[in-house]
């Protein structure tokens, strides 16, 4: 008998227990920038009902992804957000400095001038967000390869990828051509492919005239 009362009250405990764990509120922050939106349903079946600022923190109402989509509450808002921009960190950097698994070096170059070359027209240029030395790392990724130019002449070409602090798809890339060991800058964007990546900076047509 004795035996079957503490069976029981171990019962007890352990449904306490879980129930404690499954009220439990869960929090993540938003690493979208410079907001994410909020929809009233998953998108496609809902509208926009507003924005959330990076950082800010949103409580997991149902913790399931539905088309990339999750249930949150903001304040008093309640909709879905795109899950992939919720991070369990608080604070940068929200990613490790993950970078592709993909090595491509055509020709030698001065990593360092590189580096200082791309931190300093990250700077310079509005493409990129006003504080980029928050939001990417100081050891980005380069790949040196030989591409053509409008006239169909070979020239040297140098892409650096400068990886995201907040999320992989922050990921940006700074191209520059190498001429008589000068640096050039070229072009620039957002690639979500290394493939997609190499394409353009081994011809880029658009810069051509037609």
């Amino acid at each position: 008998m004795l035996r079957i009362n503490i069976m029981l009250c171990s019962i007890i405990i352990l449904s306490a227990c879980s129930k404690i764990t499954s009220n439990k509120e869960i929090y993540k922050t938003v690493v979208g920038f410079p907001d994410l939106e909020i929809y009233s349903a998953v998108p496609f079946k809902g509208d926009q009902i507003g924005v959330i600022p990076f950082k800010e923190k949103v409580e997991i109402i149902e913790n399931k992804i539905t088309d990339g989509y999750i249930k949150v509450k903001y304040k008093k808002t309640i909709g879905y957000v795109l899950s992939e921009y919720l991070s369990d960190r608080d604070d940068v950097p929200f990613v490790d400095d993950i970078k592709y698994d993909y090595e491509l070096n055509e020709f030698d170059c001065d990593r360092d001038s590189i580096i200082k070359a791309a931190i300093s027209t990250m700077h310079k240029d509005g493409y990129f967000y006003a504080e980029p030395q928050y939001f990417y790392t100081e050891n980005p990724q380069i790949f040196t390869l030989y591409g053509k130019n409008c006239n169909g002449f070979e020239v040297k070409r140098i892409a650096v990828i400068m990886v995201s602090k907040l999320h992989p798809n922050f990921n940006s890339t700074i191209c520059f051509e190498l001429e008589d060991n000068k640096l050039s800058s070229a072009f620039g964007g957002t690639f979500f492919t290394i493939k997609e990546l190499i394409e353009f900076v081994r011809r880029p047509a658009e810069y051509c005239d037609d």
